[in-house]
């Protein structure tokens, strides 16, 4: 609730939030006022509400040696930045895609670090599992260019809508896939080659270039990354 006071003939403005107030609310009124200064990210401003071992994972997997292979170093950005990606990942791997009803990606993510906070041992650790497996097939499929949109020259940055699709999807494979990406060459290359091709799909490409948090554009490229994978294994 905001007010003003006057004090020394300054006049301040607060906002004042009461106990109770819903962790979303409480986002969206640090993200609105956060304009002075050095502005927080989204993702800082969710590490300062959503306080728990969501904050812990989401470290604990930035740091680890599949991510940093994969993302060859450059993920880009600060650690940030980074935490934010794989949160993306991890929220379409926790929450699943019927999750995403909103085209409200700061809310998918917000209800994501809550759920991952009261979320039990077994089920982080299946996470974990997950995340390996994507780090590892990404790189062993697509090599330095994982994550990236194909180009002839210089590298491109990690792209984030390529990142939390193809990241949920090859996480998401049985072991006995996995292990079919990871000792045959040519079904690597199969699967490389189908991604090129979807490439040249101009509602694909839309989807993880421009306004890819709409809920319609999510669908479209996880069902269509999906149909690709099914038709190689």
């Amino acid at each position: 609730r905001p007010f003003r006071r006057r004090i020394d003939e300054t006049q301040l403005t607060v906002s004042k939030i009461l106990p109770g107030t819903p962790d979303d609310v409480k986002f969206n009124i640090f993200k609105r006022i956060n304009t002075g200064g050095l502005p927080l990210s989204s993702q800082e401003i969710r590490r300062a509400l959503y306080r728990g071992q969501a904050s812990t994972i989401l470290e604990e997997l930035v740091a680890s040696k599949p991510f940093e292979e994969a993302t060859e170093f450059t993920s880009g950005g600060d650690r940030r930045e980074n935490e934010e990606l794989v949160l993306r990942f991890l929220a379409h791997s926790h929450l699943g895609l019927e999750a995403y009803t909103k085209s409200d990606l700061d809310d998918f993510l917000n209800v994501a670090m809550e759920s991952l906070n009261d979320a039990s041992t077994p089920v982080l650790d299946l996470l974990r599992t997950r995340f390996t497996q994507a780090m590892q097939l990404a790189k062993r499929i697509f090599g330095v260019n994982a994550f990236r949109k194909p180009v002839k020259k210089n590298r491109t940055q990690i792209n984030k809508a390529l990142f939390e699709t193809w990241g949920c999807l090859l996480g998401g494979l049985s072991e006995e896939q996995a292990a079919r990406i990871a000792m045959d060459d040519d079904l690597c290359r199969k699967i490389e080659r189908g991604f090129l091709e979807l490439m040249n799909d101009p509602e694909y490409e839309a989807s993880i270039s421009t306004g890819t948090s709409s809920k319609v554009k999510v669908r479209l490229r996880f069902n269509k990354v999906s149909a690709l994978l099914e038709g190689c294994l």
